[in-house]
């Protein structure tokens, strides 16, 4: 029966009156109660039954007990958050976001053994990260990403080139042994599997035998491992009240803490706790042994979503949550998703518009007060997108809040080297037309000649598709140990260890002097290159804000290396700005500088 248009009255003397529209498959009825004391007094309704003698029909039954369901939800205890547990929301926020900060300083891989003490004899489990560790779950996958070199990622914010370069000095010996172990499993597997042509099932732990033991205790001697997994913790959770949950910790536990390590003890084991592990646990069970509730702490619903990303996800390696009636996971908050669109209205200017969503809502992180409270932010996830945008971008628009880089070459350069790949990790990146133009260009072929005419060593130098002029300038951005060259196009022309850098080193390993010398100036002045003059139309305009010395053949400079003096010997020209300006005559010793 469905029970609508519900009402009750309560008078003077404590009575009661209930009155509602009772649906019974397709007929719908009037009942109503008047209850004195909480017993039922009189009562009503338009069935047939409704006034029977033998007692209240299944319409005022029915009200009666949809009245009562009501009572006990009404009167249900309201449950609070305890302190504690948004304690452990915000300090596990804080730290996440610290570890950001970390991850930026950068750190080399560590590799740590786990020693399992089975029937079979010793076996080996082996976990790897910087400031939080991972389980390694497959090592026959782990030996390939070695051997390829690939990138793998662990968790969210963990990933690295495999390599045993990649591994502290530390750690290399302990993954050389691994490696060896993982290549001699896979070679015994293959013998023994000729003709399946299956890979090598996953496994996480591997057996030593004796030799793999003396080697293995040669490398960890005087260190301390870590043996075995925690006692059974597990944590019970129920529900709450009307509106929340409990959680537990169990009575026989015994929590210990220490200078470096906290220790656990149930039953008859006990377990030292400490690294990524104790860290992690220790703020959950000070909060919970620690807290007013004798060992037990509440949660409204409304901060279940928190609890569940912030608490529970860290602590599902190390604590079971048990429950019949409460399945943490389904508070599980919607992920952050998000969306950057690059532009570029102008030369040397580049306007990031970012985009975070959770589920149907979207928002400008500079406009984040926006975000209702009814979402359940990821907080540390929002803070590392924050840092990647300030990261490249120093200035925003005046007329808005979008991210700006304008009138900085280098910065613009660095956002398409270094940024954009960033910003793909963190999500979605979208560029316009005008962006695509913003491309970085391999440095050309180049091609040299040498030959040696009279008393001078001729250079001939070829860049496909480069003009003399642009080339020059690109040999100059080499001596001045710039990453890039920005063409006329406005793309960048990327600068590094190739052939123009062996061209521009040769240049300047040949002139002991750093003044730019134009040799046979009386042959070169009417000299014609693909059409243009080679002094009116390339040299004079290569001259502005730089001066070139033009010598006739049998002038010459004249440089004393200990005391760094130059002299120019006979007749001789200056070109400066587009400007030709005699300097000496023949016979004529004129110092430089």
């Amino acid at each position: 029966m469905t029970i609508t248009e519900f009402s009750s009255n309560t008078f003077w003397k404590g009575e009661t009156g209930i009155k509602a529209a009772v649906s019974d498959g397709n007929r719908t009825y009037r009942s109503s109660l008047y209850l004195k004391n909480g017993q039922v007094f009189d009562y009503s309704c338009t069935c047939a039954d409704g006034r029977s003698y033998k007692g209240m029909c299944p319409h005022c039954a029915a009200l009666l007990a949809y009245y009562k369901e009501r009572r006990r939800e009404e009167n249900g205890r309201m449950v609070f958050t305890s302190q504690e547990i948004r304690g452990m929301i915000r300090e596990y926020t804080n730290r996440e976001v610290a570890d950001i900060l970390r991850e930026e300083e950068g750190a080399d891989v560590v590799l740590r053994p786990r020693l399992l003490f089975k029937s079979s004899g010793l076996q080996l489990e082996f976990d790897v990260g910087k400031d939080r560790f991972y389980v390694i779950r497959d090592l026959p996958s782990f030996g390939e990403a070695v051997d390829s070199g690939t990138m793998v990622r662990y968790g969210k914010n963990f990933a690295f080139h495999h390599s045993l370069s990649a591994f502290t000095p530390e750690s290399r010996p302990m993954a050389e042994f691994l490696m060896d172990l993982i290549h001699t499993y896979r070679d015994y597997y293959a013998h023994f599997h000729r003709t399946g042509g299956s890979a090598v099932p996953a496994f996480r732990s591997i057996q030593l035998n004796k030799g793999d033991l003396d080697r293995f205790f040669e490398l960890v001697m005087g260190q301390m491992l870590e043996t075995e997994e925690l006692p059974g913790l597990k944590v019970q959770v129920e529900r709450s009240g009307r509106d929340g949950i409990s959680i537990s910790l169990p009575e026989e536990l015994v929590y210990l803490k220490g200078e470096s390590a906290i220790y656990l003890a149930m039953e008859d084991r006990l377990c030292r706790c400490r690294g990524e592990r104790g860290r992690e646990l220790t703020v959950f069970l000070d909060g919970i042994a620690g807290g007013r509730g004798g060992r037990t702490l509440e949660i409204n619903d409304r901060d279940l979503p928190l609890f569940y990303e912030r608490v529970v996800r860290k602590l599902e390696p190390y604590i079971s949550f048990q429950s019949e009636d409460v399945r943490l996971e389904d508070y599980r908050p919607q992920e952050l998703k998000a969306r950057f669109a690059f532009d570029s209205p102008g030369p040397n200017e580049v306007v990031l518009h970012p985009t975070l969503s959770y589920g149907d809502f979207s928002f400008h992180p500079i406009e984040d007060e926006k975000v209702p409270r009814t979402v359940c932010r990821d907080v540390p996830g929002e803070f590392r997108i924050s840092q990647t945008i300030t990261k490249y971008f120093k200035y925003r628009e005046e007329d808005g809040s979008d991210p700006v880089i304008r009138d900085d070459e280098e910065a613009v350069y660095r956002l398409l080297t270094e940024g954009i790949p960033e910003f793909q990790a963190l999500g979605e990146v979208a560029v316009s037309e005008e962006m695509k133009k913003l491309k970085i260009l391999p440095p050309p072929a180049v091609s040299v000649g040498v030959s040696y005419a009279g008393n001078w060593l001729e250079l001939k130098v070829d860049a496909e598709g480069m003009s003399r002029q642009e080339l020059l300038k690109i040999l100059d951005s080499y001596r001045q140990r710039k990453k890039y060259y920005r063409l006329k196009s406005g793309e960048f022309l990327e600068l590094k260890d190739d052939g123009l850098l062996t061209v521009a080193g040769m240049l300047d390993g040949l002139g002991l002097t750093k003044t730019i010398l134009i040799p046979h100036y009386q042959i070169l002045k009417t000299d014609i290159v693909d059409g243009l003059r080679l002094m009116e139309d390339i040299t004079y305009p290569d001259s502005m804000g730089r001066r070139f010395y033009a010598i006739i053949d049998g002038s010459y400079i004249y440089l004393d290396t200990a005391s760094g003096r130059e002299e120019i010997c006979g007749e001789s020209y200056i070109i400066e700005n587009g400007v030709l300006t005699p300097l000496s005559v023949s016979g004529e010793v004129v110092p430089l500088h």
